[in-house]
């Protein structure tokens, strides 16, 4: 019976070993936020809304062509692609075309002398007032002088459109006809080239301004070229053009007898708009949950998403799991089980020992209630909390991580310094001395919001908390901003005058870079949301006399100032 027991005590001691290596808990993981639908669009593709869109207007399929191209996705999308319409004055953007990329070589200026007109006067009558006989002066003026044959000037243009000359189809030569796919292929080379053909687009941009594509206002700036032409009885009405939506877009549409005509072109104008901002928060959805992914592998690549919910403040907390989603515990009543069982065997062994006076059940029976209890401590001490050796900390470190980002996000600076350990201020309240720098900090401080992730973990007077942070990318927005300056530099430059731009040396004078720089920053930060990125952060705090407080790392201070390992794809600033 000793040895029995001896096994016994073994067995005891070897659970109270193991039992606590045994017992974890399961992560539960998050669904993707989705983009609010709009019915127009979700689930449905770009034919399926032409398709509806032509049935609204009572349009006949066959006598409609339509082209769209999204410039930055690369979306390329044709209704009747390959159809030849009669473009009327669309043939105007090609024909200019071949001019400005003379300007561009060199080869003539904007005082070039042509048929007795300049040719930036031609410009702006061929573009902007639409005059037919001028834009006869410049095809007929065209390579070999004057009198061009129409053939020639249609054989110049034709690479333009995506044609070989000399094995288009030949209707391309025969009146002024195009397809919805030359008019958008003309267009992309325009879009993606404007130093090759200079002025053409700002042109564009005066073009009749309430009518044809804008016979109704819309919601973002549109440089178009509309043709009118009434052949045989039958209406002709077209517009083609770039809209400069977040990505912007291609769209022609060529008309044949159609009702209401004006109203359809705006109408497709606007739903083209819409279709491309659609898109675009769908790709930027996308964006957000590969970057709070990352994120989140970032602070534990072995840890699963969390739930999540929106509060009152608009940021994002950690949300309970409903009972029925959570992990059922099967360690914890069946090891309970196993520790009474035990307890009232050996129970059982002390009494039958006693009997035969082989134990001093004073000392047995407070040992084996001892190490029972051991035991059930082992079983329930995953699920309680950590004890505070220093004494019961009432506080909740959470609430110190959530009321620093919410005094943050709401700009009340003393309040969120106040949850530091550190820092008695980091400077966000100050205002840097230029516009340019004043445009950016605000931008970055606008852009802040944040998700706790996962519990905090408490270990005595210390704790851990995980956060998904989100900002404005300044790296990313400085990276971009390079390039917009140099076009903001060359549009000013034609624009003001020489005196405005250049000192006596021919130096740039320093208020027009200034300038320059202010206004690409101001285009680049209408459209904030392309440069947001989430970082993830391991805060620690510590538990003073006044509550915890956050110890502020360089992981947080770099995110706060817009900066980011993790930004665009892990690119440092």
């Amino acid at each position: 019976m000793m040895k029995m027991m001896k096994k016994l005590i073994c067995l005891l001691a070897v659970i109270c070993l193991l039992l606590p290596l045994g017992l974890s808990a399961a992560a539960e993981e998050s669904e993707s936020p989705e983009v609010e639908g709009d019915e127009r669009f979700a689930g449905k593709t770009w034919e399926q809304v032409i398709d509806e869109f032509l049935e609204q207007h009572y349009a006949d399929a066959d006598s409609v062509g339509l082209g769209y191209y999204n410039t930055v996705t690369g979306e390329e999308e044709y209704h009747n692609p390959d159809t030849y319409f009669v473009a009327a004055s669309m043939f105007k953007v090609p024909l200019n075309m071949l001019y400005c990329e003379m300007v561009s070589n060199g080869e003539i200026d904007w005082d070039t002398n042509i048929w007795g007109y300049s040719y930036e006067y031609l410009l702006e009558g061929t573009i902007i007032d639409s005059n037919n006989e001028l834009a006869e002066k410049l095809w007929r003026a065209y390579g070999v002088g004057q009198n061009v044959p129409y053939r020639y000037y249609r054989e110049q243009i034709a690479p333009y459109m995506g044609e070989d000359p000399d094995n288009v189809d030949p209707l391309y030569y025969r009146n002024n006809l195009f397809t919805s796919r030359q008019m958008i292929t003309c267009l992309r080379l325009l879009y993606d080239n404007p130093d090759r053909f200079p002025r053409l687009l700002d042109t564009m941009k005066r073009a009749e301004p309430n009518r044809y594509f804008l016979n109704h206002p819309q919601k973002v700036e549109v440089a178009h070229k509309y043709g009118y032409v009434i052949e045989d009885g039958v209406l002709y009405l077209n517009d083609c053009g770039v809209c400069y939506t977040e990505d912007p877009i291609c769209l022609v549409a060529f008309t044949r007898g159609t009702t209401q005509p004006y109203a359809f072109l705006a109408d497709y104008c606007t739903l083209m708009i819409d279709y491309t901002e659609y898109q675009t928060a769908l790709r930027h959805e996308e964006e957000r949950m590969r970057s709070r992914e990352e994120a989140m592998q970032a602070l534990n690549p072995t840890q699963s998403k969390t739930n999540s919910t929106n509060t009152d403040n608009g940021t994002t907390a950690t949300a309970a799991v409903p009972e029925d989603d959570k992990p059922v515990d099967i360690v914890t009543p069946v090891m309970t089980v196993v520790v009474f069982g035990l307890t009232a065997g050996a129970l059982a062994g002390i009494l039958k020992l006693r009997r035969k006076k082989q134990i001093n059940i004073a000392w047995a029976i407070p040992g084996l209630l001892f190490a029972a209890a051991a035991l059930l401590l082992c079983v329930y001490a995953p699920g309680m909390k950590t004890a505070v050796s220093a004494g019961e900390v009432a506080a909740d470190p959470q609430e110190s991580v959530t009321g620093f980002f919410d005094a943050l996000i709401a700009k009340n600076y003393p309040q969120a310094y106040d949850k530091l350990y550190d820092y008695a201020s980091l400077g966000l309240e100050e205002k840097p001395q230029s516009e340019a720098a004043r445009l950016m900090a605000d931008a970055l401080l606008d852009s802040y919001s944040y998700t706790l992730y996962g519990d905090c973990e408490v270990d005595g007077l210390h704790a851990r908390q995980q956060v998904i942070f989100e900002m404005l990318d300044l790296s990313a927005l400085q990276a971009d901003l390079k390039a917009g300056t140099e076009d903001a530099v060359r549009r000013l430059s034609e624009d003001l005058p020489q005196s405005q731009v250049v000192d006596e040396q021919g130096n740039y004078l320093p208020e027009f870079t200034e300038r320059a720089y202010l206004e690409a920053l101001q285009t680049l930060l209408e459209r904030p949301e392309r440069y947001r990125t989430s970082v993830g952060l391991n805060l620690q705090l510590y538990y003073t006399t006044e509550g915890w407080r956050i110890i502020t790392d360089s992981q947080l201070l770099q995110a706060l100032s817009g900066r980011t390992a993790y930004a665009r794809g892990g690119d440092s600033a």
